[in-house]
């Protein structure tokens, strides 16, 4: 590119657009979700997070259909730390989190 700017420069760009635009996303969203929590809404606000888990997963450039603790699942499997640390951190919430992941 003529003017300077590189190929991996200008997709870091985009990725760190990306999460700012989920970041924007969730925190619109989370206070719907803890509302159909108060009010005894269960199933909703579970749609709601399982959609911003996808958006996150997304963001992070991953794909759109799969949750984020799936990812972390298979990087966990290849080995790979940070996956490892997320699946861990998963794990004291729901044990086993990452092995149950499905796509």
């Amino acid at each position: 590119m003529g003017n300077g700017l590189t190929r991996q420069y200008i997709i870091t760009r985009l990725r760190l657009l990306a999460l700012l635009i989920v970041a924007q996303s969730a925190k619109l969203a989370t206070p719907v979700a803890v509302f159909h929590i108060l009010t005894g809404r269960d199933e909703k606000a579970m749609s709601i997070i399982r959609a911003l888990d996808r958006l996150g997963n997304a963001g992070l450039s991953g794909n759109d259909r799969e949750m984020l603790s799936y990812r972390a699942k298979i990087g966990m499997q290849a080995g790979r730390r940070r996956w490892c640390i997320l699946c861990r951190l998963l794990s004291l919430v729901d044990k086993r989190h990452c092995e149950k992941a499905t796509p």
